[in-house]
């Protein structure tokens, strides 16, 4: 009877298998040094408007009142976009606050290895501005073929309501990628 059931099964892992995007990279748990270096870089004392228990990423979620932890939000991905063998950091918070509610628009951060510790290489748009990304695209994150000044150019096809379908890029400038 078991064996009945995993073999009805596997053409349904098949199909599920091939409907993730070609390449997509599933998301990690960020090193603890990178997720208080993404709280810092976030500075959510400026971007919120809730009263945040610890102005440290513990705050009430806007929809049941409980509290959450926003360091638990933060997702990532590696990728050696510098071609220097030290995979880059693409860092999503994944929270009402930094994303909203409906999780089509957030910023996506990169961090790059420097000195024990990591070095953000992503523009600080103000709130509101700049590209966004859906808070479940980070494994859709396409690295080059493109590079600009040395460094992978990235993109996605954005799923934020003004720019439906259209895709995003990003290059880097020198400093960081706009």
């Amino acid at each position: 009877m078991r064996r009945r059931a995993v073999a009805a099964a596997l053409p349904a892992a098949a199909v599920l298998a091939l409907a993730r995007p070609a390449g997509a990279a599933q998301p990690a748990k960020p090193p603890p040094a990178l997720v208080d270096q993404v709280m810092a870089d976030t500075n959510l004392k400026t971007q919120v408007s809730l009263a945040l228990d610890n102005g440290y990423g513990v705050g009430l979620n806007s929809w049941d009142g409980r509290l959450t932890d926003i360091r638990r939000q933060v997702t990532g991905r590696q990728i050696d976009l510098n071609g220097d063998r030290t995979p880059e950091w693409l860092v999503l918070v994944q929270s009402h606050i930094t994303c909203s509610e409906t999780q089509i628009d957030c910023r996506l951060l990169v961090y790059t290895p420097e000195g024990g510790g990591f070095r953000r290489v992503w523009a600080a748009y103000r709130l509101g501005t700049g590209p966004v990304i859906g808070g479940r695209q980070l494994g859709e994150v396409t690295a080059g073929p493109g590079r600009t000044n040395g460094w992978l150019d990235l993109s996605w096809r954005s799923m934020a309501p003004s720019t439906r379908g259209q895709t995003i890029a990003l290059k880097f400038d020198g400093r960081e990628y706009r």
